[in-house]
């Protein structure tokens, strides 16, 4: 009863309104230190808090990149008219981190765009820029990658790896599979 007269509904509104994960998280966290006590509650909280990270990381955005022939940059297809693709190179960036619950699924995407390709694909450039954490099945799952694509004949070459994904790759052998001529 003492909680119910701290509860602040002006919040739980907002975030109702703005993201409905948001405000999942938040009430249930709310409705765990009601009915089952503060630690209880914020243990609610960080579990659902962890749950709702892996669920936004789980299906990250593969993006087919062409090149702006004003700048000369490497963009998204799909944002840019002007932008054009490179004939026979599936250039493409990850968004997001490379784990555990989104490593198949990045693979799938990779097989799924050259797949879908209006022509054969001669080779494969992912920009790994954007990709914010990777572990070591990220790691393991871009030397599969390599060997698969090896074995079609289509190189995989990784560009702007940044420094803690490259030490990370170096140490589980993915740029050994790609070939550091390739990086």
């Amino acid at each position: 009863d003492a909680m119910l007269g701290v509860v602040d509904l002006g919040p739980m509104r907002r975030y109702f309104r703005v993201n409905r994960a948001d405000w999942v998280f938040s009430m249930g966290a709310t409705l765990g230190i009601l009915f089952f006590g503060i630690i209880q509650g914020i243990l609610i909280g960080v579990v659902l808090s962890l749950l709702l990270l892996i669920a936004r990381s789980w299906n990250p955005t593969v993006g087919r990149l062409g090149r702006d022939p004003r700048s000369g940059a490497f963009v998204d297809l799909t944002r840019f008219e002007e932008v054009e693709a490179i004939p026979g190179v599936l250039v493409l960036r990850l968004d997001g981190p490379l784990f555990f619950a989104d490593a198949n699924r990045f693979r799938d995407a990779v097989k799924e765009m050259i797949e879908g390709a209006a022509e054969p694909v001669q080779a494969v450039i992912v920009d790994a820029d954007a990709i914010s954490l990777t572990v070591t099945d990220g790691a393991d799952m871009v030397a599969q990658l390599a060997g698969e694509l090896r074995s079609q004949h289509v190189p995989l070459a990784v560009a702007r790896v940044g420094p803690r994904c490259l030490e990370l790759w170096v140490r589980g052998g993915a740029l050994d599979a790609v070939g550091r001529d390739r990086v």
